[in-house]
């Protein structure tokens, strides 16, 4: 019997459906990132319809696993995408398209064209792009400020996602992150209770609107280019309606600033030059008050997170041992952290 290679599925659904006439690919890869879903580098030739030359074209592949730490829907990131790629401005990667059928390539997934730069803490801190390194950590600010200026409203995304109203958006978003600490926990967590107890007694003030929130904003999930400027935010599985302190709060968190830059946020400018530059894109005047509310929600937030991916290595759902590591490592940090911002600590 002759086995069809994961390369020959790839290459006859976009000749069959996307009509790329005699696509072949040429490599794939695995690559890492992403907490909900496999994805993947694929190189392809092909040849467009009415054109005799063959093109070469490098995509990436956004695939449902069969399971994982958090869960998300791949028709509401790619619906997120094609709406961000009507505001002017913004560095998105061009959709391809979204397939429900698992049967053609042995999993549901998304493509969207593969863009240049780079993305990770490591390569920004150095040449070429630390020369830039002021220009990159401005505009990562800046453009997370022009995610709040999309009208979701205007592409419908409101009748995907959850719209909360402004006075019950911040109960309602710690709320889903309680719910996975108390399902998936490793055990009694006494600073994180009493971290959440504090959240719930001190909401912060409603916002002057609900926006699309990221959800993991951060190093890692931004393309760099080395003359400073931003090609695509990608990583879209944690995407919803909120508060828009509640990214910024996750931006400027100390876990994603690279340690090269100590005390500077992005590793080259102060927090108070990161949340001007996203002021000036979102429009919106940050509430010191309200923004140490969701930064102590962050913490709460990716201790439910790496809880949940240290209780998916316990129950043999996670064979990486990643996950395990993390949880053990990432969660003690976040409590110091915790203590820290309610003044246990200093």
């Amino acid at each position: 019997m002759t086995t069809i290679t994961f390369e020959h599925k790839v290459a006859r659904y976009f000749s069959e459906k996307l009509a790329w006439k005699e696509a072949r690919v040429l490599s794939a890869k695995p690559l890492a990132g992403g907490i909900s879903r496999e994805t993947w580098m694929v190189e392809l030739e092909y040849r467009e319809e009415k054109s005799k030359a063959l093109s070469v074209r490098r995509i990436v592949l956004r695939m449902d696993p069969e399971s994982s730490v958090l869960e998300s829907n791949r028709t509401v990131e790619y619906t997120v995408l094609r709406a961000l790629e009507s505001l002017t401005g913004f560095p998105v990667a061009n959709t391809i398209c979204n397939e429900d059928d698992p049967s053609y390539i042995g999993s549901s997934f998304m493509a969207s064209d593969a863009v240049s730069g780079v993305s990770e803490i490591s390569d920004i801190m150095n040449s070429p792009y630390k020369e830039a390194g002021v220009e990159i950590a401005l505009n990562h600010f800046r453009t997370l400020g022009k995610i709040t200026t999309l009208n979701y409203r205007s592409h419908n995304l409101h009748q995907l996602l959850a719209e909360p109203t402004p006075h019950r958006v911040a109960l309602d978003t710690l709320t889903p992150w309680i719910e996975s600490l108390n399902n998936k926990n490793l055990g009694p967590s006494p600073i994180t209770a009493g971290a959440i107890r504090r959240l719930k007694r001190q909401l912060p003030p409603p916002p002057e609107r609900i926006v699309v929130c990221h959800g993991d904003f951060r190093h890692g999930n931004c393309m760099y280019q080395s003359d400073g400027q931003i090609t695509a935010v990608i990583d879209w599985e944690m995407v919803h309606l909120g508060d828009p302190l509640e990214d910024l709060a996750w931006a400027l968190s100390p876990d994603w600033q690279p340690s090269a830059g100590e005390g500077k946020v992005a590793g080259h400018i102060t927090e108070e030059e990161a949340i001007a530059a996203w002021e000036s894109t979102s429009g919106i005047k940050v509430d010191p008050k309200a923004l140490d509310w969701w930064r102590l929600f962050s913490w709460v937030k990716s201790t439910s997170l790496f809880s949940a991916g240290g209780y998916h290595f316990i129950h043999d759902k996670e064979t990486s041992v990643i996950p395990a590591i993390s949880a053990w490592m990432a969660i003690h940090h976040s409590e110091k952290a915790m203590l820290t911002l309610m003044g246990v600590l200093k």
